[in-house]
Order: C-alpha cells, then structure tokens, then sequence
C-alpha cells in the first residue's frame, strides 16, 4: 500500500494532535494553578486523573469490537462516573496517596470494568424480546 505525503500528514496529526492537545491543556493548568497559588490542588489529583485516563484507554482499546454498539459507550460512561464519585473522597481524605496506590487500584478496576462491559454488551445479557400478537399470525 502506498501512502501520499497528504495521507502521511493527516495520520501524524491524526496521533501527534491529540498529545499535543493534551499538552497544552496540562500547561495551561499548571500555569492558571501557579497564577491562582492552588498548586497543592493540581499536584494531588494529577496522579489520581492520570491513572483514569490509563484505565480508560485500557479497557477501550482491549474491548473494541464493541464500539458500534451504544450500550458499551453508556456502560463506560456509568462506570467513569461511578469511578469519579468513589475517587474524590478518596483523594479529598488522603491527599498524600501514591502511584503504586493507583497503579492497585487500576489493576483491580480494570478486569471489572471489562467483566461488566463483555456482559453488558454480549447478545446474552440483553432480555429477550416476547413475541407481539400480530407476529404469532
């Protein structure tokens, strides 16, 4: 398969842009963070986002043959928030927790969030529909 120089281009960007989005977003908080002297604030949920995003990026790309389907995307989303809702207190009480604290905790969310998507999404899992009165004629 040959690739054009367009082509080229457009998937670099396709890989580049989005890190050098996040980038740039990382820098603008530090600097609002540094300008509003809330540094302490950036630096205790900066561990805690990262290893979110980890898990996010785990179990989407391990589970992808179930993309097209929207149950896996409101099922991501329940889990993400429910993810949230737990970690904030946790990060509120316990500021001073470290990487191996999430790296453990990624590692048991990780097979359950993909448990419970694999059986959200299998053909399965979803209630079989009864027949209608007019389908039985």
């Amino acid at each position: 398969m040959k690739l054009s120089a367009r082509s080229i281009f457009r998937r670099t960007f396709l890989y580049v842009g989005p890190a050098l989005a996040g980038l740039a977003a990382v820098a603008l908080l530090f600097r609002v963070s540094i300008a509003l002297g809330t540094t302490n604030l950036l630096v205790v949920w900066f561990l805690p986002t990262g290893w979110t995003v980890a898990l996010l990026v785990y179990v989407v790309t391990r589970l992808r043959k179930y993309w097209r389907q929207g149950i896996f995307w409101v099922g991501l989303l329940v889990l993400l928030m429910a993810h949230v809702l737990a970690l904030r207190p946790v990060v509120r009480n316990f500021p001073k927790l470290r990487s191996p604290t999430y790296m453990l905790a990624f590692m048991v969310e990780a097979p359950l969030w993909g448990i419970i998507l694999h059986a959200l999404c299998s053909p399965g899992f979803r209630r079989k529909q009864r027949p209608r009165a007019h389908d039985l004629n």
